[in-house]
Order: C-alpha cells, then structure tokens, then sequence
C-alpha cells in the first residue's frame, strides 16, 4: 500500500507524465528494444495517486504501443475528462478526422522522441506542429546528443 507523503499537496496537483499499461489480452503490446513491459496497471496508478493526494493526470503514450494510442484513451477516459488528458504517437498521415478523435479523447499534445534515429523526418515537426495549432495541442520531443542538434534551427522556428 503506498504510503501519503509528510506533506499536504496544493489542490489541484498533477502528475504530469506517466505511462499505464492495459490488460494485455485487451492491449497487446510490443518489445520495445528487446524488452517485454512489464505490468503497469490503471488501477496501480490509482492506488498511488489517491495516497499521494494528486487530483489530476497526465498519460503519456508509451512506445510500446507504436501509434495505437486505445490503452491510453481508455485510461483517460476511466479516469474522467475532468481529472486527466494525454500526448498520443502517432503517424504523419493522420486524418484530421482522427486527430479531432484524439482531442475528444482528451489528448492536448503528441509525443516524438529519438525518431530522428529509427528513421523520422525531420519536417515531421514542421507538419505536425501546423496540423495541430487550431487544436491548442503541444509537442513534447525527447531528443539524444546525436539528433537535437540537427533539429535546433527547425525547433527554434516552431518557438516563434
């Protein structure tokens, strides 16, 4: 049983990245570099977040679902558009359609992170970023030493 802290949380607190896991035999997952995940179960996390005293979440989509983004949207939705939102993966060809699916689902921003490395286009950004403006959605990129600098001139343009 997690344990409270030793002090009380400001109202409104949030956990501002985690990653849950469906039931495999509704969310399959794959290998990420080898490597099986291991259970992290909506249910764990709210265990923790209630004993922490954190009100609301942020789920972030984990690479071991690619661009299927249903684990995530189901958590959200399980805990309430009220007490959770989430950044999705997913591919360039997205419809706008689906994309309007994702906000209704409670996504407010998209995930990149080390593609640059497996093979992502660099104007992925660029696309995404315009895509996604009237949405009011962010993008979180989580880089290595080796692709940021290639990246910083267009990253720097998407700041202005």
């Amino acid at each position: 049983m997690p344990r409270p802290p030793k002090f009380d949380l400001p109202p409104g607190a949030c956990d501002s990245h985690i990653h849950v896991y469906g039931e495999k035999s509704r969310f399959p997952s794959m290998p990420v570099n080898g490597r099986e995940m291991e259970d992290h179960l909506l249910d764990d996390y709210i265990a923790v977040r209630d004993a922490l005293g954190l009100s609301r979440t942020v789920i972030i989509q984990t690479p071991h679902y690619g661009n299927d983004n249903a684990s995530m949207l189901n958590s959200i939705k399980t805990l309430g558009l009220e007490n959770a939102r989430g950044v999705a993966v997913t591919a360039p060809e997205i419809s706008d359609i689906e994309l309007d699916a994702l906000h209704a689902g409670g996504v407010r921003g998209l995930r990149f992170g080390i593609e640059l490395v497996r093979g992502m286009r660099p104007d992925y950004l660029e696309i995404f970023a315009e895509r996604i403006a009237s949405l009011g959605w962010h993008i979180q990129y989580r880089s290595t030493e080796e692709d940021l600098p290639m990246l910083a001139e267009r990253m720097s343009r998407l700041f202005v």
